[in-house]
C-alpha cells in the first residue's frame, strides 16, 4: 500500500478547524504531473497544499524557518477566510 502517486511529502489536519494540510517539499526536482493532479484534488476539496521549495542561497536553519513562515502564513489566510465565512453566516443567519 502506502501513499498514492503525486502525495504530498507532509500530510495533517488543523485541528481545530478540520482543514486538510498537504506540504510538498522540492530541494531541486520538478512539481511533476501526478503531484498537480494530487494538488488540484486536495484544493477542489477545501484542503490547503503548500510547495516548499529548499533555496541552495539560504542555509539548513533559514530555509526551515521561510517553509514554516510560508505554511504558517497560508494557514493564517485560510482560517481568516474561514472565520470570515462562519461570521457572515451567522449574520445573515445562514448558520446550521
Amino acid at each position: 500500500a502506502g501513499p498514492r502517486p503525486g502525495a504530498a511529502d507532509l500530510s495533517g489536519i488543523i485541528s481545530p478547524w478540520g482543514i486538510r494540510l498537504e506540504i510538498e517539499v522540492k530541494v531541486d526536482a520538478v512539481h511533476e504531473d501526478d503531484q498537480k493532479i494530487f494538488q488540484s484534488m486536495i484544493s477542489l476539496h477545501g484542503g490547503l497544499y503548500i510547495l516548499v521549495r529548499y533555496s541552495h542561497a539560504l542555509s539548513l536553519v533559514d530555509n526551515v524557518a521561510a517553509g514554516v513562515a510560508l505554511v504558517d502564513a497560508a494557514v493564517a489566510e485560510r482560517v481568516a477566510a474561514l472565520l470570515a465565512e462562519v461570521s457572515s453566516q451567522v449574520q445573515s443567519g445562514s448558520a446550521a
